[in-house]
């Protein structure tokens, strides 16, 4: 007896074993990790070629773990435990404290090179130098819109104990915009925008790593502002008593509680403009007309939703024609903080083209100016952007 117990042990074990992986294998591959925002790494099909190369083997391991069938719910355990048991502080490099404060990533500690700085910010206006060179050349202005990252605005609120860059950001600030001025380039900081208008912790999310929608709205404002008081260029202006701020109830999953895992219980939620007078507009997404709305959420209010309820996230070419000839055309180029201004900024323009280039590579940025020929060329980017070379910040 005690032997076919100890045999019925071993079987149960095993099938307990084997069962993790049949499960994980036999169900529909991820398509994407919700909480990590990220593609998932697909299960590969072995062949001669990555079984000799041994890529099969790299492969394999990178997409069990991603399809891994109790993947998310010992994710979410693993991060219960280190905020509740281990009482951690920062956990998965997001610093989670017992107060309301907003949630801030963990930045690694560098001290400020200052001559980097300088060089970097000499070749980044000398391209946007080029840039409006051009877009004067086509009848236009050009104008760069300089906005605080989530961090960046908190970083006042980092707890005494954790690095929060302030040297770093206020150096390359300080200089970039310095240089900008002296090359008689128009620009827009935002952060000294902000301070203007009280610095109001409404205006940037808690749990993303954006600013919400009264952000986006103030920003805009002072663009719009600017291009009326400078140019001839009379795009129709811009007040909050246009539009309402209406909250979706759907729970609302920014870029750093996801990394919680769903344990961060949440009150934030996400804000759309309801405008009382709709400006008829057509939307064609990268060639392709689509449907005229500027956001969408389901309507199941259990069912969460993430910044991309914002024109349907990062998009390489978004074209909003109003047909009102009396105003005039924009072009907009930026990464995802783009998202809720072009929501706003299309109603006080013609034709409004919208760029992501890190997506986009039909043409490049100059090619595109000459060809639209755009009255207001505005190039947005995030602090911790300012000086890099890639995507939005190639400006060829």
């Amino acid at each position: 007896m005690k032997k076919i117990i100890e045999i019925l042990t071993i079987i149960c074990f095993v099938a307990a074993l084997a069962a993790v992986p049949i499960k994980t294998f036999s169900q529909p591959a991820a398509e994407r990790l919700f909480y990590e925002n990220r593609r998932a790494q697909p299960i590969p099909q072995p062949n001669v070629r990555n079984l000799l190369d041994g890529s099969f083997q790299s492969s394999l391991e990178k997409g069990f773990s991603d399809n891994f069938v109790f993947r998310d719910s010992i994710l979410a355990f693993h991060t219960y435990i280190d905020k509740y048991i281990l009482r951690k502080k920062v956990i998965n490099d997001v610093i989670w404290t017992e107060d309301e404060s907003p949630l801030l990533p963990r930045i690694s500690s560098a001290p400020a090179d200052i001559e980097e700085i300088k060089s970097k910010a000499e070749r980044m206006s000398a391209r946007m130098s080029r840039i409006r060179d051009i877009t004067a050349e086509n009848g236009g202005e050009f104008y760069f819109v300089g906005i605080p990252e989530q961090y960046s605005y908190f970083r006042s609120k980092y707890p005494d104990y954790v690095f929060n860059n302030d040297d770093f950001l206020s150096q390359q600030e300080d200089i970039l915009f310095r240089i900008l001025s002296e090359k008689g380039i128009n620009y827009i900081d935002m952060n000294e925008e902000f301070d203007k208008a009280g610095r109001a912790d409404s205006f940037y999310s808690f749990v993303d790593h954006h600013f919400t929608l009264k952000g986006a709205y103030e920003t805009c404002k002072c663009l719009t502002e600017k291009i009326l008081s400078e140019t001839d260029k009379t795009p129709a202006p811009l007040s909050e008593t246009d539009f309402e701020y209406k909250e979706v109830p759907n729970p609302y999953y920014g870029s750093r509680n996801r990394k919680l895992m769903g344990v961060y219980e949440s009150k934030e939620h996400l804000f759309v403009p309801e405008f009382k007078e709709r400006v008829p507009f057509l939307r064609t997404d990268n060639n392709e007309v689509r449907d005229s709305v500027i956001y969408n959420y389901f309507m199941d209010e259990t069912a969460p939703i993430t910044y991309e309820t914002y024109m349907g996230g990062d998009i390489a070419e978004t074209k909003i024609e109003t047909h009102r000839e009396e105003l005039p055309d924009l072009l907009m180029f930026g990464d995802s903080f783009t998202n809720p201004m072009e929501m706003l900024l299309y109603t006080s323009f013609d034709e409004s083209h919208f760029l992501d280039f890190r997506y986009y590579d039909e043409k490049s940025l100059s090619e595109y100016i000459k060809e639209y020929k755009p009255d207001i060329v505005v190039m947005v980017r995030d602090d911790t952007r300012y000086l890099d070379f890639t995507g939005n910040g190639k400006l060829l």
